[in-house]
């Protein structure tokens, strides 16, 4: 597989918003894979219909995102004596109001030259999300909350273990057009 401009591919590169997909065809996708942005947009529901418009009956959506039951404004972790994480807590579910979370890669190499940046926030609950994509016309497939394999527990222990331990933090929604 070579780089584009190397050698051609056949990529076609679009910019569009996933609310508004309309520079494509109706029904001109087999599949639509999401990976952790569809929670980053002010209009989840209108994405739901423009992807449920561009995919073929028969067609597959999967989507990924943080998990809305426990990505709260008021989520935090309660820590032992020790500093360890022993229980996580969750508080304003339901407190929809979009705001700018701020963060930086604190695990880089070069961590302290990384630049804080802003990511923007619309927490949702979990209904939020499965019935927009049911309202679309899309028929749920499969609902994953998955866990951190034991492999990356123990490489990284400060960063998937306690998740692994307490609480699923990504979800993942397969759903299709009939």
């Amino acid at each position: 597989m070579g780089r584009p401009g190397s050698q051609p591919l056949g990529i076609r590169y679009e910019r569009a918003s996933f609310s508004n997909l309309a520079t494509f065809r109706a029904e001109s996708f087999d599949a639509v894979v999401s990976t952790m942005a569809l929670m980053d947009g002010p209009d989840f529901p209108a994405a739901m219909r423009e992807i449920a418009r561009v995919l073929r009956p028969g067609g597959t959506l999967a989507y990924s995102i943080l998990h809305p039951c426990f990505a709260t404004k008021g989520m935090g972790w309660v820590t032992d004596d020790s500093g360890r994480a022993v229980k996580f807590t969750v508080a304003d579910y339901f407190n929809s109001e979009p705001f700018v979370e701020r963060w930086k890669f604190g695990h880089a190499p070069n961590a302290s030259q990384v630049e804080e940046f802003g990511v923007p926030r619309f927490d949702r609950t979990l209904a939020d999300y499965i019935n927009p994509t049911v309202s679309a016309g899309l028929r749920l497939e499969e609902i994953c909350e998955p866990r951190a394999p034991e492999s990356a527990c123990a490489l990284y222990p400060e960063s998937f273990a306690k998740f692994r331990d307490h609480i699923p933090w990504f979800l993942y929604v397969r759903a299709s057009k009939p």
